[in-house]
């Protein structure tokens, strides 16, 4: 090896140990070193055969006779910090930095170049956690542990120009033969299939040392610092200022958050943007770093001192860089409160891709509190988390109202406030009940959307290179290279790419003043395909005569033109429906292996999250050969080119402009150009307008048939009318089942979708058309009978006496046990026909009848089959947690833990549950306890409902709201607080009028506090055989009013359009807007509140389904079918109890009769 037989200094010396790997003899166990900062104790529950499997996994790095010694201190490590980071080999012999590439102890320059970028990426100066091998971002992860990096670093020493090194997720897997122009290592990063790419299986993964999350540049061994983000920002400032402030930058206060890894460059941005500042961070030691790092021009930890600063430097309009040691939703919160408007422009750089472990403190924790929660409670810490998301974006609604330009900074913030049940969406989504990832938009875009994206679609985007002497003489050469190349190019690009060229120019020239290097001799800035290129070439050239003493690594952020497929990021702005495909992203890395790359990596995962990302980069060792510039000139071609193709293909215009230039440019490159469609062409073939050539329809667009000539109340919350009444109407219902038309009866023939002569019109003579009506709350399905508790009831014993007696809710758990589903099922047909006969088109059904894996489950698929049976839409409720069965009388906590909690996880897995409730009362289960079922409930991505405070005040409004519950039931003890923490969170309160009057309660829920908080009030059933055995929706409307005093309209709206809130389905049913399900009930009256008046009368004349006529058991006149099948349909509905011999008789007969 050259650079070991050449004369060496002491610290290449030192260098020497990289050749070593595993040492024979092990080193002794360095100190925990308080001075650099240590990643959080890993938030992860492993079983004892995973906990097994980890340590397996690391002591495979070793020989057989450190085990022993080795066994105990790994699972030590795994105990204490959730990881194990093989601390013993941590180096400590030499500094870890970006050494002179000839101090390596390697056989070619490429290798070395790999070695000094991997230190560079575990400096102290550079990277977040240093000892823990991660660079940014939290988690951001160069290696799983040190034995990875000692046996790279040999691996690499020993490399020929005829070997690759292959890294999977930082093990490294070996030297394979391959060639000089081959990459000298090929590097992936949580490839891991897509079912399973969960953040769950992460942290198990990582743990057990099979897969990592790299991060982008982390991973890749490309990160240069917080340089590559101060320009980016800086950008995103600048273009924010000329977009939404005419150019105005002078005293304009911009605000975001995060200053520990790639965020600590916001203060430096905003400085040379020239604007004012301000930044939170709940973490002191990383404020006060970058405050020692002269990034940071102030610190300020109190909101006053802060607001009365920021009030002198608008004045002033000097700009300064605020570090505010504080939680960013305090800042937020209190900005809002202030009546003068203090800030222009905001964003978030928190790390909120990994947002429940560590990556985001919510504001009610301190730091401290927040690192020990995610721990020890990693469920409460995540609601934690998700309530802070809330304040947040509440309090943005406020500023934003009074002109606050807020955008997401590809952090994940919009994304995991979506998750967090914030409204982000715009109203037109909102309205239309789409979420992002089914065409919906969100409020606020991100930087993507609102400035990248266009210069990414010109080609311009992150090009880096390092000086690998390690001088600083060399970087300000490469410096001038840069410049002078840049206006070279000038000269001849069209008027947008100059505006980037000059941008960047300017930036480069500038760069010595700003003083951005940490750690190695590195540049960054925004090029083309023509650009980047040249700049290779320039840059080669200049080693190869002198002018730079030593090659340059070129690289540069995945975040690229090219590099990154991320739907809520950086292909944010594609719009052809393919943001969620990965194609461009593992083409690139492809790619750019097969023209000459040095290194290429692929990882799943990076910025904004595992699971939400593909991404890759390269490097590439410019070493002044010829070799070099050819790859140079081949790869980095392609390496732009595939993501303008890409994104000139989904419609971008810059994007369509440069890569034609490109195709005149290059020789050889043809891509294929999009061509356009007329949208009105388009428009007009959707909605059953045919042109010449006959252009078909697409399927379910056209309106099948319409309800015309009757009074629609459509119970919209837009509606101004009450119960959004409309006379005279008409309602349109598509082949496919949803609502194509609400409206003016006269306006019906010129709607979207109605087709003369093929759309039906049913003139209904003046009927009341409503939204199908939804039970949000029934225990349906169950088997014996309690008529005799009735009785005992009757004679004065109380709910909860014959509940304490061995009766109630355990008294129906034996007949449920012994019933078969099909016994189940059929025993609640009847009660579920009396709904369906009332116009009930969504019904909720819970178990809670069993009380075992078994029975619960027997319950949930009666269910199922009741609702293929009587075509109603389900939703299933798992009630596990309704009472302790005999078995485990006294203990609670074990029937939590030994039935309750494995059978949701069996139900869910199994696919039969959309919500878990539990019954929080003295005679059911604590509010801890119950906190323990929504805990799990919600790790698996389940929402919860609540029985709570039907017998006694049990602080569940609170607990319901703390969860995030979608609604709490019952209600009657609810205190005042309870109230307003419900209508803080959105908690839906669903009232039980029937249940009330069957167990002679006296005390009523408290509407007057739900009317003041703002709670929407849901009515159910609560059919049930013990305290609310009530087939009839009607009734409990009815007694939703006359006992409750609940106003008719609201009534109404409880089993509408807020009985689909409390089912988390508003977007879909519960009121007749256009786009939703065109679930209807028709009745023989004028107006709603007829339907509630009369008590035991009913006046449905027909009720739909997604569209579909539902046939009923009882005589009613059908409204869709022809003349003759009407008449045909009512004769013969007299006849289905028939024997079905005779049933078909009769029906040949009729209808001979009928011809």
């Amino acid at each position: 090896r050259a650079a070991l037989e050449s004369p060496r200094s002491g610290r290449a010396m030192a260098l020497g140990s990289l050749s070593v790997g595993i040492p024979a003899k092990l080193p002794a166990l360095p100190p925990r070193d308080g001075s650099v900062p240590h990643a959080p104790r890993r938030p992860v529950k492993l079983t004892d055969a995973e906990r097994e499997l980890a340590l397996s996994n690391v002591l495979r790095y070793f020989p057989p006779e450190q085990h022993e010694m080795l066994a105990a201190e790994f699972a030590e490590e795994l105990d204490t910090y959730g990881h194990i980071y093989c601390y013993r080999l941590r180096p400590v012999d030499y500094p870890m930095q970006a050494h002179r590439i000839d101090e390596y102890p390697a056989r070619c320059k490429q290798a070395a170049s790999i070695m000094l970028m991997i230190m560079n990426n575990l400096d102290k100066r550079v990277a977040q956690y240093p000892h823990e091998l991660i660079t940014y971002g939290g988690n951001g992860s160069v290696f799983s542990n040190w034995a990875q990096y000692a046996l790279v670093m040999r691996y690499l020493s020993e490399m020929t120009d005829r070997q690759t090194l292959v890294v999977y997720s930082g093990h490294p897997l070996g030297l394979f033969p391959s060639h000089p122009d081959a990459p000298r290592a090929i590097i992936t990063n949580g490839m891991v299939i897509p079912n399973y790419s969960t953040r769950a299986q992460l942290d198990k993964m990582y743990a057990t040392c099979v897969s990592q999350y790299g991060q982008m540049t982390a991973g890749s061994y490309c990160y240069i610092g917080p340089q590559g983000i101060v320009h980016g920002t800086t950008i995103s400032i600048l273009s924010a200022a000329r977009k939404w402030l005419g150019g105005r930058i002078e005293g304009v206060v911009y605000v975001s958050s995060g200053l520990g890894g790639m965020s600590g460059a916001q203060p430096k941005a905003a400085r040379i943007a020239g604007c004012i500042g301000v930044t939170a961070e709940v973490d002191a030691d990383a404020l006060y770093k970058r405050h020692r790092q002269g990034w940071v021009d102030e610190v300020i930890d109190k909101v006053p001192a802060l607001l009365e600063r920021l009030r002198e430097l608008r004045a002033s309009k000097e700009s300064k860089s605020i570090g505010y040691l504080g939680n960013i939703v305090d800042l937020w919160e209190a900005f809002a409160k202030e009546e003068e408007m203090l800030v222009e422009l905001g964003s978030d750089q928190t790390s909120l891709h990994n947002p429940f472990g560590g990556g985001y403190t919510p504001v009610s924790l301190t730091y401290e509190e927040s690192k020990a929660m995610l721990v020890d409670d990693p469920a409460l810490f995540k609601q934690h988390v998700q309530d802070s998301l809330k304040r947040q974006v509440t309090a943005l609604h406020k500023l934003e109202q009074r002109g606050l330009r807020f955008w997401d900074y590809g952090n994940a913030f919009l994304v995991e406030a979506t998750r967090a049940g914030a409204n982000v969406l715009d109203e037109a989504s909102s309205k239309a009940g789409l979420t992002p990832d089914n065409g919906g938009a969100f409020r606020w875009p991100s930087y993507i959307q609102a400035f990248m994206g266009d210069i990414f679609s010109l080609g311009f985007g992150p090009f880096r290179w390092v000086c690998t002497s390690g001088k600083e003489e060399d970087l300000q050469m490469t410096d001038k290279i840069a410049a002078s190349v840049f206006r070279e190019l000038m000269k001849h690009a069209n008027e947008k790419a100059k505006g980037q060229y000059a941008d960047n120019l300017k930036w480069v020239e500038e760069a010595g003043k700003n003083k951005m290097v940490v750690g190695s001799q590195a540049r960054i800035l925004y090029s083309n395909c023509e650009g980047r290129a040249a700049l290779a070439a320039a840059f080669n050239e200049a080693v190869k005569d002198g002018r730079v003493s030593a090659p340059i690594v070129a690289s540069r952020d995945h975040h690229d033109v090219s590099g990154t497929d991320s739907p809520y990021r950086e292909t944010s702005d594609v719009y052809d429906g393919s943001a969620f495909t990965a194609d461009m992203a593992v083409q690139n890395a492809l790619g750019d292996a097969a023209r000459g790359a040095t290194w290429v990596a692929l990882h799943n995962g990076g910025g904004v999250g595992w699971g939400e990302v593909i991404n890759g980069g390269f490097g590439l060792v410019l070493d002044g050969t010829a070799d070099a510039g050819r790859r140079a000139e081949s790869m980095l071609s392609w390496d732009v080119s595939n993501g303008l193709a890409r994104r000139s293909w989904a419609g971008n215009a810059n994007a369509q402009l440069t890569i034609r230039e490109e195709m005149q440019r290059q020789d050889g490159l043809a891509v294929t150009l999009p061509v356009k469609a007329d949208r009105s062409l388009v428009r007009n073939a959707l909605s059953g307008d045919q042109g010449a050539n006959g252009v078909a329809k697409a399927p379910g667009s056209e309106l099948e048939y319409v309800l015309t000539n009757c009074r629609v109340a459509t119970m919209s919350a837009a509606a101004t009318a009450p119960y959004g009444l409309l006379d005279g109407a008409a309602v349109g219902v598509r082949a496919d089942g949803r609502i194509g038309f609400v409206g003016s009866a006269g306006d019906v023939t010129s709607a979207v979708g109605f087709v003369p002569g093929v759309t039906k019109l049913h003139d209904l003579g003046g009927k009341l058309v409503t939204p199908g009506l939804i039970d949000c709350h029934t225990h349906i399905v169950y088997g014996g009978d309690r008529s005799e508790e009735w009785e005992l009831k009757l004679q004065g014993a109380s709910y909860e006496e014959v509940a304490r007696a061995g009766g109630g809710i355990v008294n129906t758990v034996s007949g449920t046990r012994s019933s078969s589903v099909e016994a189940l099922a059929k025993a609640a047909s009847p009660r579920i026909e009396q709904l369906m006969r009332e116009g009930v088109t969504s019904l909720e059904i819970k178990s809670g009848y069993g009380l075992d894996v078994e029975t619960e489950r027997r319950q949930l698929l009666a269910a199922e089959a009741a609702a293929s049976t009587h075509g109603f839409k389900l939703a299933r409720t798992f009630l596990g947690a309704h009472a302790v069965p005999a078995e485990y009388k006294g203990r609670p906590d074990e029937y939590i833990d030994e039935v309750v909690l494995p059978a949701m996880d069996a139900l869910h897995k199994e696919g039969h549950v959309d919500a878990v409730d539990a019954f929080c009362e003295g005679i059911g289960f604590t509010y801890e306890q119950t906190a323990r079922v929504f805990k799990h409930a919600a790790s698996l991505g389940l929402r919860c409902r609540l029985h709570g405070d039907q017998l006694s005040d049990g602080r569940c409004g609170e607990l319901a709201a703390e969860y995030g519950a979608l609604s709490c039931d019952h209600c009657e003890h609810m205190s005042a607080a309870g109230a307003k923490a419900m209508g803080e969170a959105g908690v839906v309160a669903v009232l039980l009028p029937a249940s009330s009057v069957f167990i002679n309660e006296a005390k009523l829920p408290p509407v007057a506090d739900f009317r003041a908080e703002k709670v929407a009030l849901a009515v159910a059933t609560n059919c049930n055989p013990g305290s609310s055995p009530c087939p009839s929706l009607l009734l409990a409307l009815h007694l939703a009013c006359s006992r409750f005093r609940l106003t008719p309209e609201e009534a109404f709206a409880g089993v509408t359009r807020h009985a689909a809130a409390a089912l988390g389905r508003q977007a879909e049913v519960g009121t007749l807007e256009v786009g939703k399900a065109a679930d209807l009930a028709v009745w023989q009256c004028a107006h709603p509140r007829d339907i509630m008046y009369q008590m035991g009368y009913n006046p449905l004349v027909a009720c739909f389904v997604d569209g579909k006529e539902r046939p009923s058991s009882f005589p009613a006149r059908s409204i869709t079918a022809d003349s003759d099948e009407r008449l045909l349909s009512m004769l013969l509905r007299w006849t289905g109890s028939l024997a079905p011999k005779l049933h078909a008789s009769l029906s040949a007969a009729f209808t001979t009769l009928l011809k």
